[in-house]
């Protein structure tokens, strides 16, 4: 009897991932078919040497995937795996974390001679978010020939480009190579409420002693007793007052 074809079955994606999130990642595709090949260090993925409660990790979340233990650092490393990068259909970088977390929103495609093709953003991946984005190719998705500037170009200049262009991201690149990235952060709204309460942290204590003291109130009252909301009240704008008197002082210490 003949198994049934799996999903991703032809697809072969490059990790660049290590320890649990990337490498789940990497564990779902290839369970639905895909030849994940992940790459490591000469010395082997950390969790391959892993103890205790860490000891399993390894052969449970790179089940089904083929390894490749490369340098990096030397030339002929890099080449190994800019050669792989272009045999791939997906790759899954953990620039793409690095992207998030510095809130770049976007990763340059080189070719496997290191020359920038296009630029992958974040609204490139939401607009094929629902269009089989795992199994496509990057040059699929890509922009094509984005804006780049020379490393000797002025700031000033490049800050006109993006603004001319509607644009946040530009690459430096020289030689047709990326040497570098200029990003414009988009200026984020103040949070004054948070800011405030986060400058003066007595307020929280005082509103939970505010929802305990309504919430006694409630239990008294559904109990049968009767309670003066007058007394409450009062308590309440009292004790807001005493803060008030010293949030002021601190403010003049």
């Amino acid at each position: 009897m003949t198994q049934p074809k799996l999903p991703l079955e032809g697809i072969r994606i490059a990790e660049f991932c290590h320890v649990v999130m990337g490498p789940t990642c990497g564990l779902v595709l290839a369970d639905l078919g895909a030849e994940v090949i992940k790459v490591e260090p000469l010395d082997g993925d950390h969790t391959r040497k892993l103890v205790a409660s860490g000891a399993g990790f390894f052969p449970t979340y790179n089940r089904n995937k083929k390894s490749f233990a490369v340098d990096l650092k030397a030339p002929l490393g890099r080449e190994a795996v800019l050669k792989l990068i272009a045999s791939a259909d997906v790759v899954m970088a953990e620039a793409i974390v690095v992207m998030t977390e510095k809130a770049l929103g976007c990763l340059g495609v080189v070719d496997e001679n290191g020359f920038l093709r296009g630029i992958i953003t974040d609204g490139d991946l939401r607009r094929h978010m629902g269009d089989g984005l795992l199994a496509r190719r990057a040059q699929e998705i890509m922009t094509p020939a984005p804006k780049t500037v020379s490393p000797d170009l002025l700031a000033s200049a490049a800050l006109e480009m993006i603004n001319a262009s509607a644009i946040t991201t530009l690459f430096v690149v020289e030689g047709g190579r990326p040497v570098g990235i200029i990003h414009r952060r988009q200026k984020q709204p103040t949070p004054t409420v948070s800011r405030f309460i986060e400058h003066h942290p007595s307020l929280k204590i005082l509103a939970l002693a505010f929802l305990l003291l309504i919430g006694v109130m409630l239990v008294a009252e559904g109990m049968g007793s009767h309670m003066e909301k007058g007394y409450i009240y009062f308590a309440m704008a009292f004790s807001l007052f005493v803060e008030m008197l010293n949030m002021r002082y601190r403010r003049k210490q």
